[in-house]
């Protein structure tokens, strides 16, 4: 009996340790993202692009990228933080804007196709814990979350058009079309088609999907409509992004710069990139989105009458065009699989099927007597590993980020005393969940003479022995 009634009063919490579990995730990206730096290489010589030429004369310049609406935004962000110093606030505050968007543009997807596409009854609370909830899951599938989310200048490449894509997909399948919602569409088809070339093809496709949807089984309506704009809007950015002269030598410097094998991955290293044991948190998502779908079915019945069998054929088909379309620049450029950050529009769009599945089974299943405690124990799972990560991260995190502040003030009052002898620095602590400052031992290596000339020191600097 003591132990029936202990069970009884866990269930009475079920949600409970879904939102610890959230609001232990909000925790974990805030510190991560509150120690996060700049590092050496792009991040460096984009912060120092803005910085001399302010936020559109770069955009001309730059023949390094044409990944120009990331670019843009990093601009916009840091063009203003001349004073190396309070750096870390401009990053924290970007990757603050960042989660918040992120949240909501989830959430607002998660609305439009729930409640006003397929009138389901939830609530708003309900949505709200399942967007930080895919967000989670997200956060760890991605092949390279370090670099897609806290790598500052990869993250406008790879993290903000995922945001946009959330937005676009919110406000096509939305059933009005005012200016505000057709605003939100074209930004949204700027920045995607802007950024990461393989992602922009995925969501081109996709639009080309629902367009054909509307026209051979319905009439063009006003989802149609805007489909066509934001497909000729992408299309447009797309051909600009690839045509453009200074692509060429991007391709060629990219090829170069990786020009050593070892860096490469293989078929094997993806593979393991989808099985990766930080992925267990994103199965526990997805168990999560399945009890979710029971919990719909219980209120709204069966949300999905589609055929499965199709439903299945268009997923594979879907998935192995995404799958082509990531892979296959790999090939041309690197003769190889390339780098993991790379495979994103895959691991992206293959998370999206997952977490559907999920729903769409659990909303196809028979509701059973121990649901609440299985999710109860899914819940304390996800709370007891984010647990166990941020005990972990947070001491690396903390004396990463000190020891990057000191090197800094060091630099100034070396600046400020006229000091011109080499600079030696002790190489950084393990970063964590964040990409690690380097520092070479030739004084002279371009690397350390970038970040001489982003410092504007008068003094050479490298690593000690």
């Amino acid at each position: 009996m003591k132990n029936e009634r202990f069970v009884s009063k866990v269930l009475r919490f079920d949600n409970f340790f879904y939102i610890t579990s959230c609001l232990l995730f909000s925790i974990l990206f805030l510190f991560i993202s509150f120690n996060n730096r700049l590092v050496p290489g792009d991040d460096y010589i984009f912060y120092y692009e803005t910085i001399e030429k302010g936020v559109l004369q770069p955009l001309f310049d730059f023949d390094f990228n044409t990944r120009f609406s990331s670019f843009l935004i990093f601009n916009l962000i840091f063009s203003s933080a001349s004073d190396f110093k309070d750096l870390p606030f401009y990053i924290f505050y970007y990757h603050l804007g960042f989660f918040i968007l992120w949240s909501f543009s989830v959430f607002l997807l998660l609305k439009t196709v729930l409640i006003d596409y397929f009138t389901v009854k939830v609530s708003f609370k309900e949505l709200f814990l399942h967007s930080l909830l895919f967000n989670l899951g997200l956060f760890f599938f991605v092949p390279d979350f370090i670099e897609t989310w806290y790598w500052v200048i990869g993250s406008t490449v790879y993290g903000i058009p995922i945001i946009a894509s959330f937005f676009g997909l919110s406000a096509l399948l939305n059933k009005t079309s005012g200016i505000f919602n057709t605003s939100i569409l074209i930004i949204s088809s700027f920045i995607i088609g802007g950024a990461l070339e393989t992602l922009a093809i995925c969501h081109l496709f996709i639009l080309i999907l629902i367009f054909l949807n509307r026209k051979v089984f319905y009439s063009i309506d006003k989802i149609g409509l805007k489909c066509l704009l934001s497909m000729l809007f992408i299309l447009l950015m797309i051909s600009i992004n690839i045509f453009s002269g200074a692509n060429t030598e991007r391709v060629i410097h990219e090829s170069t710069k990786f020009a050593n094998p070892e860096l490469f991955m293989n078929g094997n290293d993806f593979i393991s990139s989808i099985f990766d044991s930080n992925n267990i948190i994103s199965v526990l998502i997805m168990v999560s989105f399945f009890l979710f779908g029971l919990k719909l079915k219980e209120k709204n019945g069966t949300i999905f009458n589609i055929n499965l069998k199709k439903l299945i054929w268009y997923n594979i088909l879907g998935l192995s065009i995404i799958f082509l379309v990531t892979i296959v620049p790999m090939f041309v450029v690197f003769d190889s699989w390339g780098v993991r950050r790379a495979w994103l529009p895959f691991h992206f769009y293959f998370f999206i099927s997952l977490i559907f599945w999920s729903l769409y089974f659990g909303n196809n299943s028979r509701y059973f007597s121990n649901v609440l405690l299985v999710k109860t124990v899914i819940g304390i799972s996800i709370t007891s590993i984010l647990l166990m990560i941020c005990f972990r991260q947070f001491p690396s995190l903390s004396a990463y980020s000190m020891a990057h502040d000191d090197m800094i003030k060091e630099v100034e009052q070396r600046k400020i005393n006229g000091k011109s002898e080499c600079m030696q620095i002790k190489p950084f602590p393990e970063p964590g969940y964040l990409v690690k400052y380097t520092i070479e031992r030739d004084s002279l290596s371009s690397h350390n003479l970038l970040i001489k000339k982003v410092l504007k020191t008068n003094f050479y600097l490298q690593q000690t022995e």
